[in-house]
């Protein structure tokens, strides 16, 4: 499947915390679904199933970015602003029964998301590379 968002930060102030969006099965890890946001140096930041797939630094995280990570077994991407930014092909499974979205890492009481967020959507299959380039393309 994909999780995409059109999100910004609410600031460049660093907290020292995850400020992120799951895709999870109701458990308070990030081990347990598809995480996207802003790590804690406000890198856009994503992984699958505990497995991290990459980080993107941008100009700015107050202004809005179009992303989207592309979660299958084996196989995860990430795209921001119509480009793919990282990837991997390792030994990763997709937790199952992904039906929960959640402004935090899963229920946490940290890790909550601060920020503004315009569209947010999950496809239940994985979009090919055009579509998620298409998809992501300011």
């Amino acid at each position: 499947g994909v999780l995409y968002a059109e999100f910004a930060a609410l600031s460049n102030e660093l907290d020292g915390f995850y400020n992120v969006l799951t895709l999870n099965v109701g458990t308070a890890t990030g081990a347990n679904g598809v995480l996207l946001g802003f790590n804690t140096t406000n890198h856009i930041y994503s992984s699958v199933g505990g497995q991290f797939i990459s980080s993107y630094i941008p100009t700015d995280a107050t202004d809005f970015h179009k992303v989207a990570v592309k979660y299958e077994d084996n196989n995860s991407k990430l795209f921001v602003n119509g480009v793919q930014v990282g990837s991997t092909e390792t030994t990763q499974t997709v937790p199952s029964g992904l039906s929960q979205i959640n402004f935090n890492d899963g229920g946490a009481t940290s890790n909550r998301f601060h920020g503004k967020v315009k569209d947010l959507r999950v496809y239940n299959t994985a979009l090919t590379d055009l579509e998620l380039q298409t998809l992501t393309t300011i």
